[in-house]
């Protein structure tokens, strides 16, 4: 939803840009960032295929498909979309984190007393810039490295327990 089949020639073709589906055109993702607000669209996921270097160190065609998506993606939909009003950030939770667990039948999670704690800790406000050397993912494989990105999960709960984020 933030690169276009454009942004692949001007990579000169680096094999972070190959993702399955093809990145589109500007049109195609105008009509996907349509679908997200008028709710067509229920719900954000991320492929997440990682690769070692040496598999995505070849030509662009024998490349497999495929980036980190995991790390990105919160901060990548806060800065671009939320940020910037296109979406509100109960809709970013109820495309990440709601609908998900209504489509697969999963009861939602309660922030309650006497429930175990299952939740995101983000920072909405936090700039940082996406550092491959900072991936918690053994790999490296992402068109946005060098972003400059707003907001940011910390960490999560996750049956009571904490996991925190690299800075």
């Amino acid at each position: 939803m933030l690169l276009t089949d454009k942004d692949i020639w001007k990579s000169n073709y680096d094999t972070n840009f190959k993702v399955n589906p093809p990145l589109k055109s500007e049109e195609d993702i105008e009509a996907l960032v349509s679908g997200l607000k008028d709710g067509t669209i229920d719900v954000i996921a991320t492929d997440h295929a990682p690769h070692a270097p040496e598999e995505k160190e070849s030509d662009f065609a024998s490349a497999p498909f495929g980036i980190i998506g995991l790390e990105t993606a919160v901060g990548l939909i806060l800065s671009e979309f939320v940020n910037k009003g296109i979406i509100s950030i109960h809709r970013m939770i109820e495309l990440f984190a709601i609908n998900p667990r209504k489509i697969l039948g999963l009861p939602q999670v309660k922030i309650a007393e006497g429930e175990t704690a299952n939740l995101t800790l983000l920072d909405p406000n936090f700039e940082w810039i996406v550092d491959a050397g900072k991936f918690k993912s053994k790999s490296r494989n992402s068109p946005f490295v060098g972003w400059k990105l707003k907001g940011k999960p910390l960490g999560i709960v996750n049956n009571g327990k904490i996991y925190w984020s690299s800075l």
